[in-house]
């Protein structure tokens, strides 16, 4: 398995990293996250052969030990007029193979509220690291990651040195990104 180490940076290192921002939009992503051990990665793997989008699983070491099994796939210009209806439907946005995937992990679609929108853009590795800044009302982060092999928390001290030695401040609380932005637009739909 591939472990992801991710960090938080606040939101007054993002300027420097806008310069070379590069747009990866279009992107759909249906992901079961939980503590390390939850996942049956071999299952997984297995049936991820059968996936034409991009599946995967991962390690975050972010906050506390988490994997992820994930499955990608891009919408085109239906997917996007989708969004702009006054209520989106979550299975117009998602790929016939990640409405499959949802419907064994029984996902309740009727009680799924989609939340939003979040701007979120991608840079492609540069060696080894790569970086998705997200942003939501005035909530603004960059968060840098890199993929170890083997020894994640290595990986996870070598980039918050290499980090701090770039002159970027790490945000305190370490947490995925997802789980910041969720708890973020909760909030705000209540």
């Amino acid at each position: 398995m591939d472990y992801e180490i991710k960090l938080n940076i606040g939101t007054a290192q993002i300027g420097k990293a806008m310069q070379r921002a590069k747009a990866n939009s279009g992107d759909v992503t249906i992901k079961l996250r939980g503590p390390d051990g939850c996942l049956d990665v071999k299952a997984w793997s297995k049936h991820a052969e059968s996936f034409t989008g991009k599946a995967k699983i991962e390690g975050d070491w972010a906050d506390r030990r988490l994997v992820s099994a994930s499955l990608e796939s891009k919408f085109g210009e239906a997917g996007r007029a989708e969004l702009d209806t006054d209520e989106p439907s979550m299975t117009k946005l998602l790929s016939s193979e990640q409405q499959q995937l949802a419907w064994e992990l029984f996902v309740p679609f009727e009680q799924v509220q989609l939340l939003g929108p979040i701007t979120a853009r991608k840079w492609e590795p540069d060696g080894e690291i790569a970086a998705e800044l997200w942003a939501v009302d005035e909530l603004r982060f960059l968060e840098i990651s890199v993929v170890a092999d083997d020894d994640p928390e290595t990986a996870q001290r070598a980039l918050e040195e290499r980090a701090r030695n770039g002159g970027l401040t790490l945000d305190r609380g370490q947490e995925p990104k997802t789980t910041r932005v969720l708890r973020h637009l909760a909030r705000r739909a209540r």
